[in-house]
């Protein structure tokens, strides 16, 4: 006859409890810097650096960040399942200055010498002008139309 396998003894104790103990305790620490930089991000979305921005708008970016979303409301809370999705959508929604519309205005520093008469009633200081000449034109009635009459209310009686 032959003897039954036996199974390896389960070691307790020693480091492995110690490491697994210690996890457990520092996990709530973890998740409110984690909560804290999440509430950051969303508030202050402008401050990440446009590289960041940059790659999480990518498609390997946005996958990646769905991940860890996901494990986030695998293994964590579902509040920081949700501040991690706000944080996603302002994340992706923001521009930078940069991209966009350029401007193509020139600022004129105004001098103290010559004021305009509002600016001497209303005791205004401006620094400097954004456009200092404005261009405009005639309303123009694009209409087709035929020959338009105008009858004169007096003349019909």
């Amino acid at each position: 006859m032959t003897a039954a396998p036996s199974t390896p003894p389960v070691m307790k104790g020693g480091v492995r409890e110690i490491v697994v103990d210690f996890s457990k305790r520092q996990m709530a620490f973890v998740e409110l810097v984690g909560g804290i930089l999440l509430i950051l991000g969303i508030v202050f979305p402008a401050n990440i650096p446009i590289e960041f921005r940059k790659q999480a708008s990518t498609l390997l970016g946005r996958l990646l960040l769905f991940c860890i979303l996901v494990i986030i409301l695998l293994y964590g809370k579902w509040t920081y399942g949700v501040l991690f999705a706000v944080f996603i959508a302002i994340l992706l929604s923001t521009r930078s200055p940069k991209e966009g519309f350029t401007s193509e205005f020139t600022f004129n520093m105004v001098n103290d010498k010559k004021k305009w008469w509002v600016e001497q009633v209303l005791n205004e200081n401006p620094v400097a002008i954004q456009d200092d000449k404005v261009s405009t034109n005639a309303i123009q009635d694009n209409r087709e139309t035929t020959r338009s009459s105008v009858q004169d209310s007096k003349s019909s009686r």
